[in-house]
């Protein structure tokens, strides 16, 4: 325990939980290189910011609300 609370969400726990607020799912191509880097730089902003810093400890779900 790294004295920061956890959590057990699955994916489809919380792709359910997502989809309730209206914010679909969105795709990375991994062969796009430039969508690629400017996900991995959003990544590393986020992690030097708190509440970000503490959450996503295994994987990251990434969605955009509708319309947007």
């Amino acid at each position: 325990m790294l004295g920061v609370r956890g959590r057990a969400d699955t994916v489809e726990e919380l792709s359910e939980l997502i989809r309730g607020h209206g914010v679909g799912g969105a795709e990375l191509d991994p062969t796009d290189s430039k969508q690629v880097a400017a996900t991995a730089a959003v990544e590393l902003e986020a992690s030097k910011r708190h509440p970000y810093r503490q959450l996503s400890r295994v994987f990251h779900l990434v969605g955009r609300k509708a319309g947007e």
